[in-house]
């Protein structure tokens, strides 16, 4: 037993629970207050299906596709420093880091396209949620860059 169970166990043998507000009365899990009366309806039927409204499933979807793109960044920075590593020890190490390097330059392409398509999606997304919710930041390859210490040369 942990000290927090400890601590709750000792609480509840001196009835630090007891007369509580409530006290014996079903929790009320399903408190939609914060939803617009407008949408409780259909929050409801979503939410008894195992459903989520579409801008939070579009919210998770983008969140998986960030990962995938500082995946694929951090794959892409590691293959090129493991090139220029090979590069020195080769037999012409001059050709070497140029190819490596043209194939950098080919994956950061790559990256800056689909960079660009996952920040569509994010515009998108931040016009359809609703008030009060938080909205994604675009994806900004230099800071990402900087962020995790990759150089470009």
């Amino acid at each position: 037993m942990d000290l927090m169970d400890e601590i709750f166990r000792d609480a509840q043998r001196k009835g630090e629970f007891s007369n509580l507000p409530g006290e014996g009365k079903p929790l009320k899990l399903d408190d939609d207050s914060h939803i617009p009366a407008h949408l409780r309806v259909a929050h409801k039927l979503l939410k008894d299906n195992d459903l989520a409204p579409e801008w939070i499933e579009q919210g998770r979807y983008l969140e998986r596709q960030q990962t995938k793109l500082v995946d694929g960044l951090k794959n892409a920075a590691d293959s090129y420093q493991r090139a220029l590593t090979d590069a020195s020890r080769s037999s012409e190490p001059e050709q070497a880091r140029q190819r490596a390097g043209r194939v950098w330059l080919a994956a950061l392409a790559a990256l800056r396209s689909q960079i660009s398509q996952y920040n569509s999606e994010i515009l998108t997304y931040n016009l359809k949620v609703p008030r009060g919710v938080s909205h994604k930041n675009t994806f900004n390859l230099e800071m990402e860059m900087a962020r995790l210490n990759i150089r470009q040369d």
